[in-house]
């Protein structure tokens, strides 16, 4: 029984390290795109329903915009409130037509960690589950051979 819990949690923890790990790796690389300030031209505010568990909160998905040699270019973006208002300057990760919100690599990091973390976790608990042996008394031994 100890075995199939250690199973099924490793499988759990390890999907959702590696959902975490693929976050944080999209953060990180984001980041290595070329720097721009852009311009929030309009915004839209909605607000999520409040659960038992959180309160309701505002998103602001904004429109920015940017020079790119000479050209002007936009992307849809979710901002802090701080800086979710027409004519507030942001600084961006730019590639393209794609835009990502600035952020120290430290923060953009911080899901990278938790999903190595996750998958270290998990790949401790496939391990101690392969080793555990149940014999015919009930009796379960971790690491025997």
């Amino acid at each position: 029984m100890v075995s199939l819990f250690r199973r099924i949690s490793a499988v759990v923890f390890g999907l959702g390290g590696l959902v975490f790990l693929l976050i944080g790796i999209v953060q990180l690389s984001n980041q290595a795109w070329g720097g721009v300030t852009g311009t929030v031209q309009t915004c839209t505010v909605a607000t999520t329903e409040a659960t038992p568990k959180s309160r309701a909160r505002n998103v602001h998905t904004c429109v920015v915009a940017w020079d790119a040699g000479g050209q002007e270019r936009t992307h849809t973006l979710e901002l802090p409130a701080h800086l979710a208002a027409p004519g507030c300057p942001v600084d961006l990760r730019v590639k393209g037509d794609r835009a990502a919100l600035a952020m120290p690599l430290g923060k953009a990091a911080i899901p990278a960690v938790i999903g190595l973390a996750l998958v270290v976790f998990a790949t401790v608990q496939f391990v101690r589950a392969r080793r555990a042996k149940t014999f015919r008394g009930g009796v379960t031994v971790i690491g025997s051979r």
